[in-house]
């Protein structure tokens, strides 16, 4: 079972001590374990950009999945599944937390 499926409606925030920048179409993200992170997909790279928008404040990965719908050409379905995938993938990195 994928995590999309397992955390429906989650809160996600993130969390302190990480940078990023831009890059022409990539986004570095260095987080505060020093890992390096690169989104260099331009999917991934709209959804980075929404919640920076945020400023930090929580959000639901339904948030997010407008992003994909209006930008590319992916149905509510599928702009959810991976949006959630994405914002699931932060947190396994450090970069995101989340509130069941």
């Amino acid at each position: 079972m994928d995590s999309s499926a397992q955390f429906p409606g989650v809160v996600y925030q993130l969390r302190s001590g990480f940078s990023s920048r831009r890059v022409g179409d990539k986004v570095f993200i260095l987080a505060a374990d020093g890992a390096m992170h690169i989104l260099e997909n331009s999917a991934a790279v709209a959804l980075w950009d929404q919640i920076l928008a945020r400023d930090k404040g929580p959000f639901v990965s339904e948030d997010l999945g407008a992003t994909l719908t209006s930008s590319f050409d992916v149905d509510p379905e599928t702009a959810a599944a991976d949006s959630r995938e994405f914002l699931e993938k932060l947190c396994v990195l450090g970069i995101l937390g989340r509130d069941p």
